[in-house]
This record gives C-alpha cells, sequence and structure tokens, in this order.
C-alpha cells in the first residue's frame, strides 16, 4: 500500500484488537468499519441495525475505539451474526481511527458509516448494487434526523444535505469526490490503497481530500438514495458547531493547495452558490478572521431569535450566514499573515482558472 509518511506511523497507536464471536465463515465481501469515540449508546444501535441486513454474502464489522473513556470491547458480546473485530488505539481522530479500521480490513468493499447512524435492512445490498454497475466509490444518502426540535445549526446542515438530493434529482449535481463523507459512504478498498488512504496530517476534512483523490485518478462514482442512513445527533453546543466550521475553511484550503487546477477543490468555489450582497463581507472575514468571527456569532443569535418570533425561513439564512462567515474565517486563518493579499491572489486565481 502507498502511504504517506503519516500514515506510516499509525500501527504504533494500536493498544489491542480483540476479535468477538466467531471467525468470518466463508470469503468475505464488505467490511464495514464504524470509529467510535464515547457514544455506546449510538454504537449499540448501529451494530442492532446491522443484524438486520437483507445481504446474504459474509461480512465483518470493525470497530474502532478511539481512546474512549470506556473500552467498548468490555461491553460487547457474541450475539452478533457477523464477525466482529474490535480495535482499541489511543485517541487520534476519526482519520486515523478509520484507517486503522480499514488496515484491518478483508472485505474488497469497505463501508464506513458513524457510529450514531440508523441504518434501513437493505443499506448494505443498496450499497452493493452499484459496484454491479461499475462503481468504484458509492455515496450514501444521509437523511435529515427525525427529531424536531434540533438546534438551528443542526437544521442548516440538514437542508445543505437534502439540498444535494434534490438537485441530484433533477440532474442539476453530480456525485463526485468533494461530497464524499465519512457519515455513508464505501468505495473499493483496491482504490484506498492504490491513493495511499486518508491523509492522517489531517484532523477533519480528510474524507473530501480522499474523494478529490479517488476523482482525480479516475475512479468512477454513485450516488445511492436507498443506502440511507439517519443521524441521531447529540450535537448541542453551538460553539463546538462555529470552531468546527472554522476548521472546515482552514483544511479546505489547506486541502485546495494539494489540488490547484481543480476548481471544486477551491473554498471560492461556493461564491457561485451566494447572493453576490454577501460576497464582500465574506472576502472580510476572510481578511479579518476574529472580525468575521465575531459577527458569524452574532448572526447566528439573532437567527435564534428571528426564529422564536416564527421566523423560520429568516433563522436559517441567518445560521446560512454565520456558518459561511466562520467558514471564510477559516479560509483567512489558513494564509497566515499578512493574509489580505494572498486570499485575493487565491481568489484571482480560482477566476482565472474557471473563465473559458
Amino acid at each position: 500500500m502507498n502511504t504517506s509518511p503519516a500514515n506510516a506511523d499509525v500501527d504504533r497507536n494500536f493498544e489491542r484488537v480483540v476479535r468477538i464471536g466467531p471467525e468470518p465463515s466463508g470469503a468475505v465481501s464488505v467490511s464495514v468499519v464504524i470509529a467510535t469515540f464515547n457514544r455506546p449508546d449510538g454504537l449499540s444501535g448501529v451494530l442492532r441495525d446491522l443484524t438486520r441486513q437483507t445481504i446474504t454474502a459474509p461480512f465483518e464489522v470493525l470497530v474502532v475505539d478511539d481512546g474512549g473513556d470506556v473500552p467498548v470491547a468490555d461491553a460487547l458480546d457474541e450475539s452478533y451474526p457477523f464477525a466482529l473485530l474490535c480495535i482499541r488505539r489511543k485517541n487520534g481522530g476519526p482519520g486515523q481511527a478509520r484507517h486503522s479500521g480499514i488496515q484491518h480490513a478483508v472485505g474488497e468493499i469497505v463501508v464506513i458509516v458513524d457510529d450514531d447512524m440508523h441504518l434501513p435492512s437493505e443499506f448494505l445490498d443498496a450499497h452493493l448494487a452499484c459496484y454491479a454497475q461499475g462503481a468504484d466509490v458509492v455515496l450514501g444518502h444521509i437523511k435529515s434526523p427525525a427529531d424536531p426540535t434540533l438546534p438551528l445549526f443542526e437544521r442548516f446542515h440538514t437542508q445543505a444535505l437534502e439540498r444535494f438530493v434534490e438537485e441530484y434529482e433533477r440532474g442539476e449535481s453530480k456525485p463526485e469526490g468533494i461530497r464524499l463523507c465519512t457519515g455513508n459512504v464505501s468505495f473499493r478498498k483496491s482504490a484506498y490503497d492504490a491513493v495511499g488512504g486518508f491523509d492522517l496530517s489531517l484532523k477533519r476534512c480528510e474524507d473530501r481530500d480522499l474523494g478529490l483523490r479517488f476523482e482525480v485518478k479516475g475512479y468512477t462514482f454513485a450516488f445511492a438514495p436507498e443506502a440511507w442512513s439517519q443521524h441521531q445527533s447529540d450535537h448541542e453546543d453551538v460553539s463546538v458547531w462555529r470552531r468546527r466550521s472554522r476548521l472546515f475553511g482552514e483544511l479546505d484550503t489547506k486541502i485546495s493547495w494539494k489540488h490547484p487546477l481543480h476548481l471544486s477543490a477551491s473554498p471560492w468555489s461556493f461564491f457561485p452558490k451566494l447572493p453576490r450582497v454577501v460576497h464582500p463581507i465574506l472576502f472580510g472575514a476572510a481578511c479579518a478572521p476574529r472580525v468575521g468571527s465575531a459577527v458569524g456569532a452574532w448572526s447566528y443569535r439573532l437567527g435564534v431569535r428571528v426564529e422564536r418570533a416564527g421566523r423560520a425561513k429568516l433563522a436559517m439564512t441567518f445560521a446560512s450566514l454565520c456558518y459561511a462567515l466562520e467558514y471564510f474565517a477559516g479560509v483567512g486563518t489558513a494564509f497566515g499573515r499578512p493574509r489580505s493579499r494572498k486570499v485575493f491572489a487565491s481568489w484571482r486565481a480560482f477566476s482565472n482558472l474557471g473563465s473559458p
């Protein structure tokens, strides 16, 4: 396997590997990788859904305990109808945890899901059906949580996910590298090995980077609406969401430097989808990240207030502005100081690349 220097040291973080239940019976076609950290209830739900799968071929499940407070293996029993491997490792983040699971996987197809997902019984069959049609990478459908009391910021993300599905059904969007999300995705293990796996130097956005490298190598993408999963979200802290939004902007910018000729890799690729009136505001956030983040916090608070007044659509507009401000504050952070000239040079480079 081709690995980056960051990937070469991942084995040193293993603490123990425990097989729960029997060895796989027959050739394993699918390996399901679940990274988990202090979510025992969510993990139990995912494993319960995997016991109900309609798939007839043998499959294995690899649970990667990313240094949680209580070892996951101690809470699992041998009642599962599939081969189950539990890997305990030192905490290193979701990308490293998933990579650890993939290293131990023996299936030709690797499926990755989050540890708080609800899955239908046809989930694995729906992923596999795309490979019979020649796919190398399959993006699953991440559905909106069923809970109507979700915080405003969570509902912002669910709307974005549903918007892609609507655009896909109208033929306006297609499955591509930047849309790869490890909440629900599968790929050929040989393709993962060929591109070198996750870039383990990335604390977030490693899925977006992997998707871009799949795309550059010419692998075929498919979208499987029937392979849906649904977050059972426990996110309640808006400050965590805002910090993560800034980190996405920072890391997306650094990823774009690895793919300078790939338009969709640039953080500026979002601009054509945004109203022109907010472009100067977002440029300002990139040039002055602290100010942009402060305005983002104000925008979100205003969104919460107008939602309480019954203005749900306007509230979502303010939540979207908050995310965009935090994201582009992260973009500016990636450039360091002095940043204004670098920010505008980056925008011009994107604009020139997109010109006919």
